[in-house]
């Protein structure tokens, strides 16, 4: 499929059914997305009642992002369900079309506002340790809270322990 559209072709348009399909492979400027793949999109693009272009967007895919823990590759899935508006002029609240539009700067332009900052993956991971320190868990820190005794209360404890014997 053409990877643009011409604008003489959305004017001409009573309404355009465009089904289009991206891999995206790396991302050298955005550290938090390595890959986009699997990306299935359906653009219904037509003039509504108030006379504007319109586009109903549904877009399903996979981001491959790094893993904030071990930088290992993370498949996270999305879906998208959005209506934007189109304008050949250059206002606010509108996508701007020059002379073409370009499928894959379009569906793009939704994916991008969506990738993850911080990404974990769900499987059982090997958290990094050394000596006198180790990565846990939240569920394994909030259990280590409750067992340690308050170091202000401590004295007290000795106090209690001279009074059984």
């Amino acid at each position: 499929m053409e990877k643009t559209i011409s604008a003489a072709e959305l004017v001409q348009t009573n309404g355009m059914d465009i089904p289009y399909d991206i891999d995206y492979k790396a991302f050298e400027n955005n550290p938090f997305l390595r890959a986009v793949k699997d990306v299935k999109s359906d653009i219904h693009i037509y003039y509504d009642l108030t006379d504007k272009l319109t586009a109903d967007v549904a877009i399903d895919g996979t981001l491959v992002c790094p893993c904030a823990l071990t930088l290992e590759d993370t498949d996270v899935p999305f879906s998208i369900d959005e209506q934007i508006h189109l304008s050949f002029k250059d206002e606010d609240d509108v996508y701007y079309v020059e002379d073409e539009l370009d499928l894959e700067d379009f569906v793009m332009s939704f994916i991008f506002p969506i990738v993850p900052i911080k990404v974990v993956k769900n499987e059982e991971i090997e958290y990094p340790r050394g000596d006198g320190w180790r990565v846990m868990t939240e569920a394994e820190f909030e259990e280590s809270r409750k067992q340690r005794i308050d170091p202000r209360l401590s004295k007290l404890l000795d106090l209690v322990g001279e009074e059984e014997e």
